[in-house]
């Protein structure tokens, strides 16, 4: 008896109490959503980046007399970026030596970027024992790499990849333009405490397949 009095008050308690705060619960206005949804990805892409000309390194030209260092007395570093021949634009490393081997001059000026400053200096166009025009410059146009594509944000078309670092630190690139592409994944090495390990991919287009460079 007492148990079935006992369960009635603790309904009875139960409804009021169900009553009370559906009646008195306050309007909750819910904000609009800021969250944003991205596409997961996991793809393998090739990336091209355009860079322009810029001087991957020196050398030492060899000649019919004797192996000379044309940039000797020039002010060149490398990672600095060419963008004029004289007063011809540099577009790119073809067009450099286009330029270069239709010179009949022994010295030219190159305007040269570097740290977001405008330079120019002379340099010396030897000829090597070929009978080819020379600056002894190692000269590159373009940047080649391969990663993982992480995420694509669809509002607006950005993405994130993770890869290995493809370029010199003293290269400044800016704004460039690039390519994406598709690329399969060849092998893979596993890697050890001496040596990283290492995944060896091909890009699906008909980009190089090595970065290449001029001289």
């Amino acid at each position: 008896m007492i148990e079935k009095i006992y369960k009635k008050v603790l309904f009875t308690l139960i409804l009021l109490f169900t009553l009370t705060f559906s009646f008195t619960m306050p309007e909750v206005n819910a904000a609009p959503s800021n969250e944003k949804y991205v596409i997961p990805g996991g793809n393998s892409i090739g990336l091209k980046i355009d860079t322009g000309v810029y001087i991957a390194g020196k050398y030492e030209v060899k000649t019919s007399n004797d192996k000379v260092s044309p940039w000797m007395m020039s002010d060149i570093e490398v990672g600095d970026k060419i963008i004029k021949y004289n007063d011809l634009n540099v577009l790119n490393a073809n067009n450099l030596i286009t330029f270069l081997n239709h010179e009949t001059s022994d010295k030219v000026r190159l305007t040269i970027l570097r740290n977001k400053r405008t330079l120019q200096t002379n340099i010396k166009v030897v000829e090597t024992v070929t009978g080819a025009k020379s600056l002894g410059l190692y000269l590159k146009d373009k940047l080649l790499g391969v990663g993982t594509l992480t995420f694509i944000d669809p509002a607006s078309k950005l993405y994130a990849s993770l890869g290995h670092g493809i370029y010199d630190q003293k290269v400044i690139i800016g704004d460039v333009d690039g390519t994406l592409t598709f690329s399969n994944v060849e092998s893979i090495k596993k890697g050890n405490v001496k040596k990283q390990d290492s995944i060896y991919e091909h890009m699906l287009d008909s980009m190089e397949q090595a970065e290449e460079v001029y001289k």
